[in-house]
């Protein structure tokens, strides 16, 4: 293998790991409670919002990871710094609000994973999630984390695989919904659902303070060429 191709795959593998921490937006309670919603009541009809979804959120968390690298700080940080106080509090205050209402479900999702696990009451499901995402976020163990959160990509993969050759999809309709569009008043709140369940605020943050915990080079010719890879 060439020095340049090790090279790229170096930086490559960089990247993954924060990439990682994002792809649970798409694995998260709510994106399974939107998608199972609308799976089981249009078919196949709004696979085209997973392709929009994810598109959008490939640019977003691309824009939010460059943003990191470039200024070093996170994207909470570069607001609060260029931004007059009263509207990077406004910005603030609907942020807070719009990741404490994601993370109700995240919540939910923890105690309800705890009790059927381990038989724990919801209660004491729902703490020991709060205790692990302080720790989590006061430690910033994020290799940790990785780890973990790609053994539980691995077995859901390879879940979705096992439930393809169980379902047998019509991959006709399945290609045909998955690039055509099809709105209508019945569908529409459904498919925001699906949309705001992948393109999720909490992880535009995330991702721009996670990718620290990489290190990227100190001076701007070394952060341009890992941008320009």
């Amino acid at each position: 293998m060439s020095p340049n191709r090790k090279e790229w795959f170096k930086s490559l593998f960089k990247f993954l790991g924060p990439g990682f921490l994002v792809t649970v937006g798409f694995i998260d309670p709510g994106n399974w409670a939107t998608n199972i919603a609308g799976g089981a009541e249009f078919g196949y009809e709004l696979l085209w919002v997973i392709t929009l979804s994810t598109l959008m959120l490939i640019l977003i968390q691309n824009m939010s990871a460059r943003i990191g690298i470039a200024t070093g700080k996170s994207l909470a940080v570069n607001i609060r710094e260029r931004f007059s106080k009263p509207i990077s509090t406004l910005i603030g205050i609907t942020i807070v609000a719009a990741c404490a209402a994601t993370d109700v479900a995240e919540l939910l999702g923890g105690a309800i994973g705890f009790n059927l696990l381990f038989g724990f009451p919801l209660w004491v499901g729902a703490l020991i999630t709060v205790i692990l995402e302080v720790f989590f976020i006061v430690t910033q163990r994020y290799h940790q984390l990785e780890k973990i959160i790609l053994a539980f990509l691995g077995i859901i993969s390879i879940s979705y695989i096992i439930e393809l050759f169980i379902v047998k999809p019509d991959w006709t309709a399945v290609l045909y919904s998955t690039i055509i569009p099809r709105v209508n008043n019945k569908n529409i709140y459904i498919a925001m659902g699906i949309l705001g369940a992948v393109v999720m605020p909490h992880n535009i943050f995330l991702h721009s303070n996670v990718i620290h915990s990489r290190k990227w080079g100190n001076t701007e010719e070394e952060k341009r060429k890992t941008l320009m890879q």
